[in-house]
């Protein structure tokens, strides 16, 4: 153990490399696929998505990495709970930078979103404020 946290490919979405146009434009890579309690809104309702599911994804497992559910009864309400950005006041108090991030991956409308991009700057902030390693940290 290397003590390092890395979170793998989630695989939903890929770049349509084929379109001249420059704007990120994506395709579907999966349908219907995944686990659903990780699958941000667009997803459980079958609309179109694009790269910003994972971002709701990782922001379920970044307050799961945080926040301890002692109890199965408590994991389904606290859960739901959370997909719908309200996370346990305790949280908030405990972790006030990370509520807010968590909070803005959370985003029913994808587009309110951070980008990955974003949410790695943010990371790596936080990790230079609580000297952290930053060489170790693979975000």
């Amino acid at each position: 153990m290397d003590g390092e946290v890395k979170i793998g490919d989630f695989g939903l979405v890929t770049r349509d490399d084929d379109d001249d146009d420059d704007d990120f434009a994506l395709i579907e890579r999966t349908r219907h696929r995944g686990t659903s309690t990780y699958m941000a809104p667009e997803q459980i309702t079958g609309k179109t998505y694009d790269r910003k599911v994972d971002i709701f994804a990782l922001g379920l497992i970044y307050f799961e990495l945080l926040w301890t559910l002692s109890t199965g009864h408590e994991r389904g309400v606290v859960w739901n709970d959370a997909r719908s950005q309200k996370l346990p006041e305790e949280f908030s108090l405990t972790f006030a930078k990370e509520n807010e991030i968590i909070k803005l991956m959370l985003s029913e409308k994808p587009e309110e979103r951070p980008e990955a991009s974003t949410v790695k700057a943010e990371l790596e902030k936080w990790a230079q404020t609580h000297n952290l390693d930053q060489e170790r940290a693979t975000v």
